[in-house]
C-alpha cells in the first residue's frame, strides 16, 4: 500500500517504522509499504508498481500487455505512465514513463490494479520501440492475438499524439482493418504493391469440395487467372501442416488459380528472390 493510504486508515509514519524494524512489513521505494517480507510475486510487483505511481498514473505499455497473456514480447521491468510533471521517484524495477495525454477513456475498468486499456497500451509500447519494423510487429501480435483490435488500437493513435513511429502505426493497423494477420504479410502485400499490381486482395475465401481455403492475399492476372500468395509461418514447417498445404494447393491449381506460397524465413533471408518470383507474375500482366 502507499504510505498515505495507511496514514488515512490510521496507520501512522511511526508505526509503519515499528513494524518494518520487527522485520513483519517492509519497504519499497519513497510511497510503497508492503504488509509481509519475502520475494514479491510478478502480480505483486505489478500492484507495488501501480501504487508507487498512485491515482495520476497506472500500469502500462509491456505490463498491461503481459497481464492480457500477450505470447512473444516479454519484458521484465514493470511499465507505468503518469502524466507529465508528476514524479514519483524511483523503484528498483519499475519504469515511470510520462505523458500528456492521460485520460479517463484511457483507464481500463474493472476489478486489480489500475492500468490503461490494452489499445493504449500496445500504442505506447510500440512507441518505445526504435524499429518502426518492431513496432508494427508488436501491434499486430496484439491485434491477432485479440488483445485489442485493430480499430481501437488506430482510435488510440488518432486521439494521442507525440507517439513515435506514427505514420508506420496507421498504415500497418489500416491494412490490419482490411484483414492482414501479420507483419510478414503486410511485407509481401507493400512489396507487390511496389511491384505494380493493384487491387490486391487479402484473406481470399475459396469454397474447396471438401474444405473453405483461407488464402492470405489474391490478384486478378491480365491472363484471366488469378494469383493466390500464401505467407507460410514457422508452423508450415511442420509435416502434417505440410500434407495439408499441399493438398490445399493441388485442390486450388485444378481450379484454375496460380499459387506461390511465401515462406516467412525465405523473406527475411532472401527478400529479393521472394520479389523476383513475384514480378515473374506480373510482367505478362504488365504487357497483356
Amino acid at each position: 500500500m502507499r504510505r498515505d493510504q495507511l496514514l488515512e486508515l490510521g496507520v501512522t509514519h511511526r508505526h509503519v517504522a515499528l513494524q518494518v524494524r520487527a522485520g513483519r512489513w517492509s519497504l519499497l521505494g519513497p510511497n510503497v509499504v508492503v504488509l509481509s517480507t519475502g520475494v514479491l510475486s510478478r502480480r505483486q510487483q505489478m500492484y507495488a508498481g501501480c501504487a508507487h505511481v498512485g491515482a495520476r498514473g497506472a500500469l502500462a505499455g509491456w505490463t498491461v500487455l503481459e497481464e492480457r497473456r500477450l505470447q512473444g514480447w516479454d519484458q521484465p521491468l514493470v511499465h507505468t505512465v503518469v502524466r507529465h510533471g508528476h514524479r514519483p521517484g524511483n523503484l528498483p524495477g519499475v519504469v515511470v514513463h510520462q505523458t500528456r495525454n492521460l485520460d479517463a477513456v484511457d483507464i481500463a475498468p474493472g476489478p486489480g490494479p489500475r492500468s490503461v486499456t490494452p489499445a493504449r497500451a500496445a500504442i505506447d509500447a510500440a512507441g518505445w520501440l526504435r524499429s518502426a519494423r518492431s513496432a508494427s510487429g508488436l501491434v499486430l501480435a496484439v491485434a491477432q492475438q485479440r488483445i485489442s483490435t485493430p480499430a481501437e488500437m488506430l482510435d488510440v493513435l488518432e486521439r494521442i499524439w507525440r507517439v513515435r513511429h506514427t505514420a508506420t502505426l496507421r498504415g500497418t493497423l489500416v491494412e490490419a482493418m482490411a484483414g492482414a494477420d501479420s507483419l510478414a504479410e503486410v511485407d509481401v502485400l507493400r512489396m507487390m504493391r511496389s511491384i505494380g499490381f493493384r487491387d490486391v486482395r487479402r484473406q481470399v475465401r475459396i469454397e474447396l469440395p471438401l474444405r473453405t481455403a483461407r488464402v492470405d492475399l489474391g490478384v486478378r492476372l491480365a491472363e484471366g487467372r488469378t494469383l493466390l500468395v500464401q505467407v507460410d509461418g514457422p508452423s508450415h514447417d511442420d509435416p502434417r501442416q505440410r500434407l495439408e498445404d499441399q493438398e490445399c494447393d493441388e485442390a486450388l491449381r485444378a481450379l484454375g488459380y496460380v499459387v506461390v506460397r511465401v515462406p516467412v524465413a525465405l523473406l527475411r533471408a532472401d527478400a529479393a528472390a521472394v520479389r523476383a518470383q513475384l514480378r515473374s507474375f506480373w510482367m505478362p500482366q504488365r504487357h497483356g
